[in-house]
C-alpha cells in the first residue's frame, strides 16, 4: 500500500469542487467520475479533513491495490478479485465509517463490481476487507479500488475519497 498522504477535498480541483453537492459532500457517483477524471491522484491514501477549530485527530485512509484470493467452499476452490482498505486515526473517534467500492476497467465505462459498508459508534481503527466478487471465468480484467472514509470528532465530521494506487489486470471475468 502507497504511504503517501494526499489532502483530498481540502481545496482539490475545480471538477472536484463541481461535483460536490450544495452541502459540500459528493455523492458516491459524482466522486466517482471525478476520480476517474483524474481529479485526484492514485496515491492510495488520503487526510480525512475536519472543519476548522476543530483538534485534529490525525485520521487516515488507505486502500490497496486489487488482489486474487481462493477459498474453499463446499469442497472446491473458488477464485475471487477483492481489495482491502483501512482508517486509522491518532485518537479515539465516533462515528466511522468506510464504504469500498470494488471496480472493473470497461471499454465505454467502468463496473461496480462489489461495495461494502462498515462502521463503528467509537473507535480508533476501521478495516473492511470484506470487498470481495466471485471470478466467473479466467479472462483478463483491470480492477482498481475506490474508498469512502467519514469521521466525526467532538461534534464535527469530515469525509475523504481515495482510489488505489494502481488499475491491476487480474485473470479474473466477473
Amino acid at each position: 500500500m502507497a504511504l503517501i498522504v494526499v489532502a483530498a477535498l481540502a481545496g482539490g480541483s475545480a471538477a472536484a469542487a463541481a461535483a460536490r453537492g450544495p452541502g459540500g459532500s459528493q455523492s458516491h457517483a459524482a466522486a466517482h467520475r471525478s476520480l476517474a477524471a483524474g481529479s485526484l491522484r492514485r496515491s492510495g491514501a488520503a487526510v480525512v479533513p475536519l472543519e476548522s477549530g476543530t483538534t485534529n485527530p490525525g485520521c487516515r485512509a488507505r486502500i490497496g491495490n486489487a488482489y486474487l484470493t481462493r477459498h474453499d467452499v463446499g469442497g472446491r476452490q473458488v477464485l475471487e478479485v477483492g481489495v482491502t482498505a483501512h482508517l486509522r486515526c491518532r485518537s479515539r473517534v465516533n462515528g466511522l465509517s468506510l464504504q469500498v467500492t470494488l471496480w472493473k476497467t470497461g471499454l465505454l465505462f467502468d463496473h461496480k463490481v462489489a461495495q461494502t459498508k462498515v462502521t463503528a459508534r467509537s473507535a480508533v481503527s476501521l478495516t473492511d476487507s470484506l470487498t470481495r466478487a466471485t471470478c466467473r471465468s479466467h479472462a483478463s480484467s483491470r480492477f482498481y479500488g475506490v474508498a469512502h472514509a467519514t469521521v466525526s470528532f467532538r461534534g464535527r465530521s469530515g469525509g475523504t475519497w481515495t482510489r488505489s494506487p494502481d488499475t491491476i489486470a487480474l485473470p479474473c471475468g466477473t
